[in-house]
């Protein structure tokens, strides 16, 4: 779906990011539990679907993708700024890595009226993070940006392996109960003709 601009001299576009983290929780129950960040460059929050995307304006940095016409691999990187010290904590002992995170654009006019629907831009899995720290000697604080390396769908998917050992060992993990691979180490190097009535 493509969102017809001709007829405007002047347009903003914004990028939103939806972002699906396994956080570990800090009390007495422990473990992990999945929260949803919404985020974007937009200057004032904004409904997407009924969910609300924080603002964070010039404090998020998405690199560009390439518009084709066919799905491809493209890579991007997101950047979060002015992350507080006191946030470090909660961003290491998230599970970042392997995060589902989907960017969508929306374009507005001068006045803040959005143009045509929101569209979704790129969908994809967080690949690895860095932290970068910014220290001010005067001020005596310190602001961190977090870098979000992610590869597409369509990377992943060709990257992943599909098979199955044929031996009892490989069938137990998943099935430990099933029995119908016990046989299988019995019959390596034999001949076994198919067909053949006996």
């Amino acid at each position: 779906m493509t969102v017809d601009l001709t007829s405007y001299t002047s347009i903003r576009a914004a990028t939103f990011v939806r972002l699906q983290v396994d956080q570990y929780r800090i009390n007495s129950t422990g473990g992990y539990f999945t929260q949803t960040l919404r985020f974007s460059d937009h200057n004032a929050n904004f409904d997407i679907d009924g969910e609300t995307y924080t603002a964070l304006g010039r404090l998020l940095g998405v690199t560009s993708t390439a518009s084709e016409l066919r799905s491809s691999s493209n890579d991007i990187t997101v950047t979060l700024s002015g992350i507080p010290d006191s946030s470090i904590a909660e961003v290491i002992h998230s599970k970042i890595k392997g995060s589902a995170i989907q960017i969508y654009r929306a374009y507005f006019t001068v006045a803040g009226v959005q143009i045509g629907a929101t569209q979704t831009r790129w969908k994809g899995t967080v690949s690895n993070f860095a932290l970068d720290e910014e220290y001010n000697v005067l001020d005596m604080e310190a602001t961190n940006s977090i870098q979000l390396s992610c590869i597409s769908s369509v990377d992943l998917l060709q990257k992943k392996q599909n098979a199955r050992r044929t031996n009892p060992v490989s069938m137990k993990s998943f099935y430990s109960t099933d029995t119908s691979f016990d046989r299988v180490p019995t019959l390596i190097g034999r001949s076994f003709d198919f067909g053949v009535t006996r």
